[in-house]
């Protein structure tokens, strides 16, 4: 992977989770278990950090240990195979918590 590639997948985790913020901005809790289209949306950028993090090759990952790189693919991997047993609590502290903080940190390396 270029480096020119590697910036593109990074910035692409930051479009996400920047999306996932929008999703949160006006909806609660609440709304994950009331909303179907909420839901599918929350969990379909969840999908895609995972997607992209997976893209990323596995040496880089490793000499950026901070972040949780195989916790986030086996997330996305949840997601897709077993997208009915995912637990809203989870995914919502995944998105509240988990993303915002991943977020910071990818913006961190993209700046240097």
């Amino acid at each position: 992977m270029s480096d020119r590639d590697l910036t593109l997948t990074l910035r692409q985790i930051v479009e996400f989770a920047d999306e996932i913020a929008a999703l949160l901005a006006t909806r609660t809790r609440k709304d994950l278990d009331s909303n179907r289209e909420f839901r599918r949306a929350l969990e379909r950028c969840v999908e895609l950090i995972g997607e992209a993090a997976s893209r990323l090759p596995e040496n880089w990952r490793a000499s950026h240990a901070e972040i949780p790189w195989r916790q986030i693919i086996a997330m996305r991997n949840v997601m897709i195979h077993g997208y009915d047993v995912v637990v809203s609590d989870v995914l919502w502290d995944v998105a509240t918590n988990d993303v915002p903080k991943l977020r910071g940190e990818i913006n961190l390396l993209l700046e240097k």
